[in-house]
């Protein structure tokens, strides 16, 4: 056996002797540390579940972070097709005869079909549209004399969207 070996053996020996006589001695402390260990345990499952009752109970943190970023609506598209039309074409006499008032007299027409059950055609649709729309929209009504002459104005064209929304 060499002296190296004698002397490891001895301090394994030892270190349970050790141990054992340490926590005889401090026994006190060793209890202390465990009633400790106690205690953070159960202050951490109390945190862990307060949390959990806040988060379940919708705090003001828990509704925050759930919020979603709402895109904003778009438009339809038929809409905005729609409004670049008018808007490019009402400024002319030959925009608003060619492109306006077939999308006006079709709405009209609708509404007239559903609403009173008559065509645009029908003699009784002169009395239930009202001046203005009535001469835009009227069947036969001939192409203006100066093509490139004014058209709609923004004013006016609110007003016959308000007449047909009237119908």
């Amino acid at each position: 056996m060499t002296p190296r070996s004698a002397l490891t053996r001895g301090l394994v020996c030892l270190v349970p002797v050790g141990l054992a006589a340490a926590l005889r001695l401090s026994l006190p402390l060793v209890v202390l540390a465990a009633l400790l260990g106690v205690v953070v345990m159960l202050v951490g499952v109390v945190t862990v579940l307060i949390t959990q009752v806040r988060t379940e109970a919708g705090s003001s943190f828990a509704v925050a972070a759930q919020r979603r970023v709402v895109t904003p609506v778009r438009r339809p598209r038929d809409l905005e097709r729609l409004q670049t039309l008018v808007a490019g074409r009402s400024p002319t006499a030959i925009g608003v005869q060619q492109w306006v008032r077939p999308l006006l007299a079709d709405i009209a027409a609708t509404r007239l079909r559903l609403g009173q059950g008559i065509d645009l055609t029908d003699p009784a649709a002169a009395e239930l549209v009202p001046e203005p729309l009535w001469d835009l929209i009227r069947p036969g009504r001939p192409e203006p004399a100066d093509r490139n002459g004014p058209g709609l104005t923004m004013p006016e064209l609110t007003q016959l969207v308000d007449q047909l929304e009237a119908l």
